[in-house]
Order: structure tokens, then C-alpha cells, then sequence
């Protein structure tokens, strides 16, 4: 799947390489619960959309000037950004992080793992963010591609991205803490300059993103803790295929006209091959006259391959304990093709066999095929224990 890590060149950052059997555990010492620790914050020299243009560049590997850089969030701030969508921050593979997080104010927290203008020649793979304290994984801009994740039990946003990430994600699960959930994915661009370029643009492929289960006394909003399933926002132009969104209030909400921009074409965002189930609304019903099409509604009924079935092929994604998210022998089919050289990726990054839709295989007749999660990840009774 990748190269030995002796093989890879020289490099400033984050090593930390975990195996199945032995996964390495990024966590507190005592007593767990939500926000711990700060977390792990990652601080490369890829593309930002958010900053100021330093000449020469105010600090990190690249000694190129004139490129954009910003102070990260936190208690002590370091510069991040550059010119160099090439960057190696390290690598992270067969990893967990647990009760991560902290908040200083409404907009400088700390996420499980943060990723700031991170560049594609960083390995991130096989990651679990388990019951952190604000998001699971934040991507501020950069190129980084990630596969294998795995997010559970995050108190706000699960899957968050924002400044121009244009990188590549497939195979995401996201399960929400019935009690304390936001978003399953925040997708963002430029909250002050929503065409601010380069446009936060990722290829995302073959997510499972799960909210709470609906008791028999009510199936709306009210017995639901999650606010809502995928929020595309300020300019966000992701390309979003093979997807399962199941039960939120609302499963998507698209907001600001620069974020339709293109909408459903090569050139805009596209959202596609793709489930949703057992959601309370299609929409977040908001009254907003710039949608891509009428409303949520229609621009999920656009493409034209989107599916809308009354009940979700996935075995058991409630499970806190023991989850299985395979889909059903049969079921959740008809999804697309990852392309094979994927822009900002080497070849064959992303499975051009994972034609289902949601994040991992449907299972076999049998039920004895292994899931990549198996293993090296954890389950939970609650959020703070184990």
C-alpha cells in the first residue's frame, strides 16, 4: 500500500507508524474524558486561500517568499502555509486519537487532528479520532490526500475543511455521539472572500456518515442530537461521490452563491452516486434563494444518480461497541469509479474497485470478509469510556 518508510526521503515532521496488531494510542494519562489534551496539530508549507503573502517567508521549510501564511490556532501560534503543495510533514498510519481538544474562544480551539497547510507528500492513513472535544479531523488548506478514517464520537464537526484543502479522501467513516454531535462534514472556502483561490476543492470518495438513531416514539429533529449530515458553505466546491448519509435532521445544507458556482459540472462541485437514508429532511429548509437549483432537494435530484431508499443497507452503524458499517450482500451498489491518477495524487492513491457507495465493501454472502476498520480501532460504551 505504500513504501517501506525507509524508502521515502528525508524528512521534518511526524513519524509515528503503527501496524495493525499494534496500533500506536495518542491519548491522556488517568481519568479520559472530552478535551484531555490539546491534541495533534500538524503545520506544513502547502497553498492557503487565508493569510497574509510574507517575503520572505516567516517561518517553516519553505524559504520561498511572497506566499500566503497564517498563525494557526492555539495557545502558542506558528505560522503555516507556503508555496510548496509538495510538502512532507511526516507520516501517521495505524494510529488513534482519543479525548483531544480544547477550546480557547468560539473561533481558536484545538481539533483531534489538525492539519495546516499540510502538503501531499505527507502519509495519512488508517487514523481513528475518537471523542474529541471540537472537531475530529480539520484540514486549514494544503494538498494532503488521506484515506482509512475512521471518526467517532466528536463533539462538533467530524470532517472539516476550510482555506483551499484540495487534496483526495476515500474510505471515511463517520459515527456520531448521539449526545454530543454538530456536523458529520464541514465544508468551507473563504468566509471573507468566498472565490478566494486556490478553491477549497477535494476529491472525496466512498464516506459512510452516520448520525443517531431514531427511537420509535419520533423520527424529526428533536430526538436528534447531530445537527445535520454535509454543510457546503463560502465558496466549497467538493466533488463528493459513493457517499451514505443516514440519519440527521437535515442531510445537507448549501449555503452562498459562490459555492454554486459551476454547480453539478466538471468545473464546480458535484455530488453524486451517492445514498441518502432515514434523514429527517433532504434539506435544512432554510429560506436561502442561491442554492444550486431550487433547493437542496433538487440539486441532490440534478445529477441525476443520487438515491433516496427508505431504509439503509448498512448492518449495524449504531453500534457503539461493535459497529459493523458493510452494507448488505447486494446492496449499495452503482457507485463511480475513482479515477486512477487522481489530480494531486500518485496513481492508484484512491481504489478504482470501490464502485459501491459508502466507505467499506458490502459484505459477502458469508459475512466472513474483514472490514479495514477491524482491529486496530476502537469501540466505546460512551464518549469518555472506553
Amino acid at each position: 500500500m505504500h513504501p517501506p518508510v525507509a524508502s521515502r526521503p528525508a524528512t521534518i515532521g511526524l513519524l509515528a507508524v503503527g501496524t495493525p496488531l499494534e496500533p500506536i494510542v495518542f491519548t491522556c494519562v488517568g481519568t479520559k474524558f472530552k478535551g484531555c489534551w490539546g491534541g495533534i496539530s500538524i503545520l506544513g508549507n502547502a497553498s492557503s486561500n487565508d493569510g497574509t503573502a510574507n517575503s520572505p517567508i516567516v517561518a517553516g521549510r519553505d524559504a520561498t517568499g511572497g506566499c500566503i501564511q497564517k498563525a494557526s490556532e492555539g495557545r502558542t501560534q506558528k505560522f503555516y502555509g507556503g508555496c510548496n503543495d509538495d510538502d512532507n510533514s511526516g507520516v501517521l498510519q495505524y494510529a488513534r486519537v482519543e479525548y483531544a481538544g480544547f477550546r480557547f474562544t468560539a473561533t481558536n480551539e484545538l481539533n483531534g487532528l489538525a492539519l495546516y497547510g499540510v502538503g501531499r507528500g505527507t502519509t495519512l492513513d488508517h487514523i481513528q479520532v475518537h471523542a474529541g472535544l471540537d472537531d475530529g479531523i480539520e484540514f486549514f488548506g494544503g494538498t494532503v490526500n488521506a484515506r482509512y478514517i475512521y471518526l467517532t464520537a466528536n463533539s462538533d464537526d467530524s470532517f472539516d475543511y476550510t482555506e483551499s484543502y484540495t487534496g483526495n479522501a476515500q474510505f471515511v467513516i463517520v459515527q456520531h455521539d448521539s449526545l454530543d454531535s454538530d456536523k458529520g462534514l464541514e465544508m468551507d472556502n473563504n468566509g471573507t472572500t468566498n472565490d478566494a483561490l486556490p478553491r477549497s476543492a477535494p476529491k472525496l470518495y466512498n464516506f459512510t456518515v452516520v448520525g443517531k438513531q431514531f427511537t420509535a416514539s419520533t423520527s424529526g429533529a428533536a430526538n436528534n442530537n447531530s445537527v445535520g449530515g454535509l454543510h457546503v458553505r463560502v465558496g466549497a466546491q467538493p466533488k463528493m461521490f459513493n457517499f451514505i448519509v443516514q440519519n440527521f435532521p437535515f442531510a445537507i445544507d448549501i449555503d452562498n452563491t459562490a459555492t454554486c458556482t459551476g454547480f453539478n459540472t466538471a468545473a464546480g462541485m458535484e455530488i453524486g452516486y451517492s445514498m441518502f437514508t432515514q434523514n429527517t429532511r433532504l434539506d435544512q429548509s432554510d429560506s436561502e434563494t442561491y442554492a444550486c437549483g431550487a433547493d437542496e432537494v433538487a440539486a441532490l435530484n440534478a445529477a441525476g444518480t443520487n438515491e433516496f431508499p427508505a431504509t439503509s443497507p448498512v448492518l449495524s452503524p449504531f453500534s457503539v461497541t461493535v459497529p459493523d458499517f458493510r452494507p448488505a450482500f447486494g446492496t449499495a451498489t452503482g457507485g463511480r469509479a475513482p479515477p486512477a491518477s487522481p489530480v494531486g495524487a500518485p496513481a492508484g492513491f484512491l481504489d478504482v474497485s470501490a464502485t459501491y457507495k459508502g466507505a467499506v465493501k458490502p459484505s459477502s454472502a458469508s459475512k466472513n470478509d474483514i472490514p479495514w476498520y477491524s482491529g486496530w480501532t476502537r469501540g466505546w460504551a460512551s464518549a469518555i469510556a472506553p
